[in-house]
């Protein structure tokens, strides 16, 4: 049995690219790593566009398979779906539309999302600084 390693060229170059960017992100002063993960800015972006597009691949196989498989997979874009927005804040940001009144009074960062509501949010574990290791 021969492997062919010629289609391998691009995960593992991809890899070793994020491989050196996470060593370089771990390595960089707290002030880069502060600005870097600061709201709508490279790290929260990324993780967006990763789930965003786990969601179009999930719902992508579903449509493919069959079975078991499929239903795990519908959850899965469904899932990713959430995270998307939740992330995003359901596209806020983006689209720059006012928080409704009613999850103003609830939401700790007075922005339209789950996590933040003032029932879910129990404090911060490591304190209010940001905290990468």
């Amino acid at each position: 049995m021969e492997i062919d390693f010629k289609n391998w060229r691009l995960p593992l170059f991809a890899s070793a690219l994020l491989a050196i960017g996470l060593i370089w992100l771990f390595e960089a002063p707290v002030e880069t790593q502060r600005a870097l993960a600061a709201e709508n800015r490279l790290i929260e972006l990324a993780s967006a566009l990763f789930y965003f597009g786990a969601m179009v691949a999930a719902a992508y196989g579903a449509t493919q398979a069959s079975g078991v498989l499929r239903w795990y997979l519908v959850l899965w874009a469904l899932l990713c779906f959430l995270f998307f927005g939740e992330e995003t804040s359901w596209l806020q940001h983006f689209l720059h539309y006012p928080t409704p009144a009613w999850i103003i009074q609830e939401n700790v960062r007075g922005e339209l999302n789950l996590h933040n509501l003032r029932s879910l949010h129990g404090g911060e574990l490591l304190g209010g600084d940001l905290q990468w290791r």
